[in-house]
């Protein structure tokens, strides 16, 4: 748990895949632990742990319908991976996942489902 864990101590690579597994059941909590996670990730320089909280917090929105937000921090994901070239699959964050959530926003912004 990250509630309150924000010293040197603190795991932002696992704060982060927590936030991703509690956000699939309660989007509002998810995305608290992800804003956490992301902090410290932030604060010790980690981008895994940066890329894998702001989908987490993109997945929430997404679970609340608020599609911007949910695709400006699924790109944020995409734009840490991709500037720290990191492997798709670190942190457990598969960028796959990622890029279908946008399509499925941009369909759904389109109107044609979703």
């Amino acid at each position: 748990m990250i509630d309150g864990a924000t010293g040197a101590g603190a795991d932002p690579l696992g704060a982060a895949e927590q936030a991703l597994v509690v956000v699939l059941s309660d989007p509002t909590r998810g995305e608290h632990l992800a804003t956490q996670a992301l902090q410290i990730a932030r604060r010790v320089r980690d981008p895994v742990a940066a890329s894998v909280a702001e989908r987490a917090i993109g997945i929430a929105a997404r679970n609340q319908h608020d599609l911007g937000t949910a695709e400006w921090h699924l790109r944020e994901a995409l734009r840490i991976a991709s500037r720290h070239h990191l492997d798709p699959a670190a942190g457990g964050d598969r960028l796959e996942v990622v890029k279908d959530a946008l399509a499925e926003i941009s369909k759904s912004a389109r109107g044609d489902g979703g």
